[in-house]
């Protein structure tokens, strides 16, 4: 019931606010948690044996997830998502963090796909 309002602006302002809030709860629902936006595939198992070779290399290095993110030019909290394997880079990230870490991308891979192989 709209009577409590003053002008007719009240309720449009009311009534777009309300339709928003529904879009907004709509599009959360559609979306999952580590996923870019427009993904329609995820490979958990990959995204954890990456993630894991990922912090494996940067505990070596000794360095926070916040370092290696500013040395990649990545959020702290998206480095976070890779290692936790929530989150499987794609190849300009990948670029990235095997740069961040001063090794090639090939060796980032390649210990990922023998981690699944186990």
């Amino acid at each position: 019931d709209a009577t409590f309002l003053n002008s007719p602006k009240e309720l449009n302002l009311t009534w777009f606010l309300s339709y928003l809030k529904a879009i907004l709860l709509a599009m959360e629902k559609k979306l999952k948690p580590g996923r870019p936006v427009g993904a329609t595939t995820f490979e958990p198992a990959a995204a954890r044996a990456f993630g894991a070779v990922v912090r494996d290399f940067r505990t070596e290095l000794g360095v926070s997830q916040e370092e290696l993110g500013n040395r990649a030019q990545i959020e702290r909290s998206h480095m976070g998502k890779i290692e936790r394997g929530q989150h499987l880079p794609n190849l300009a990230l990948i670029l990235k963090l095997a740069i961040a870490l001063s090794i090639t991308p090939g060796v980032l891979v390649d210990r990922a796909a023998s981690r699944l192989s186990k």
